[in-house]
């Protein structure tokens, strides 16, 4: 009941009929509270919630569904205004019982067992949201507050210029560079998120406010160049057809404050580009993203790619991005040196590793 988008196998598509088929059959109101494109919209992205089930049992990860039931339960009410909360939460309520009553056709053990965990915690975090829906902001919390503010209010209202004056302001007024990315760029980017996601604001206004950023960031590349160089650099990128980016952006402008030479790729990087590229720049350190969940099985893909290359086989690889913060010490599934939750926890281990100064740099 997702509203994203998936290309699913055959075996999902199947399923996914046959939960839908499930649910309308039991819950006869259904049929007048969905038309035909909200019915169509349902059946396509069932396929979704339910990758996201195999992608949380494949790294054994109850975060990750955790994660995603609070996530579409928040999307479902911001976008279903004509129903009421508490029908929604029986949409959702039943649809998880649903989900587990089809798998137990096909699957046992302990999947089956962890599968069920898995759904049991999405029907409780749902009840919760819904009964009580939380309400805190982190616009609310951390440094610079109302520097915060003031950008968000800019790229929102779509005003260029007021945003780039903004940041001048306060670089002029000696706010560190890399606080600017870290409390404002970040913490504005993930409130602009928030907005889509409760349907404060459209898909377009997201992007202008992500331009608007990406611009102002730009803005800044004679202060973060004039930073003494270290020697070191680093290859960032976004893996599979990943194109949530700036983050990764952000990273490389943050290794780029303290030193080293970035070489971003951009998003949606194929494997072979990947190598291709390492081979080219010789960078100490690759940093791949992957901000969604079923895009790990794709970053996995392309490490042993990485790894069974001999040209590329011995560089130091990094991973991060949401989707890596939802998992337990893929370290150790994954041939990586390291798995970090934010910029400045990668630029501190990197000084760390590479014998860089002082060890704590953010």
């Amino acid at each position: 009941m997702s509203l994203l988008i998936l290309d699913p196998n055959i075996e999902t598509i199947i399923t996914a009929q046959k939960i839908f088929d499930v649910q309308f059959e039991k819950d006869v109101k259904m049929s007048t509270e969905y038309d035909e494109k909200r019915k169509s919209l349902m059946l396509r992205d069932i396929s979704y919630n339910l990758e996201c089930l195999n992608v949380a049992l494949e790294f054994n990860s109850e975060d990750i569904f955790n994660d995603y039931a609070l996530w579409i339960c928040k999307l479902l009410d911001s976008r279903m205004p004509d129903l009421q909360k508490l029908r929604i939460k029986t949409h959702m309520v039943d649809h998880y019982k649903y989900i587990s009553s089809v798998l137990k056709e096909t699957m046992n053990g302990q999947k089956l067992d962890f599968a069920e965990k898995l759904l049991s915690n999405a029907i409780k975090i749902t009840e919760a949201e819904i009964d009580s829906p939380s309400n805190l902001s982190r616009m609310e919390i951390g440094n610079h507050i109302e520097l915060r503010k003031s950008f968000l209010s800019a790229i929102l209202a779509g005003d260029k210029r007021r945003a780039l004056f903004i940041i001048k302001v306060a670089v002029e007024s000696k706010v560190p560079l890399n606080e600017i990315y870290i409390d404002v760029f970040q913490e504005a980017m993930f409130e602009v998120g928030n907005l889509w996601q409760k349907n404060v604001i459209t898909v377009d206004k997201e992007h202008v406010c992500t331009a608007i950023t990406q611009m102002v960031m730009s803005d800044l590349a004679n202060e973060i160049s004039s930073t003494p160089r270290i020697g070191k650099s680093i290859l960032a990128c976004c893996v599979g057809d990943e194109l949530h980016d700036m983050g990764i952006r952000i990273l490389c402008d943050i290794f780029e404050l303290a030193g080293w030479d970035s070489h971003y790729i951009g998003a949606s990087v194929p494997s072979e580009n990947i190598i291709n590229s390492i081979i080219e720049n010789k960078p100490d350190l690759l940093a791949l993203s992957v901000t969604m969940p079923h895009h790990l099985k794709i970053c996995s893909t392309v490490i042993k790619d990485i790894r069974n290359n001999p040209n590329t086989k011995d560089v130091k690889i990094a991973v991060g991005g949401r989707a890596v913060s939802l998992t337990q010490n893929i370290e150790s599934v994954w041939d990586v040196e390291v798995a970090t939750k934010s910029a400045p926890e990668l630029l501190n281990w990197a000084t760390r590793e590479f014998n860089i100064g002082e060890t704590e740099v953010l």
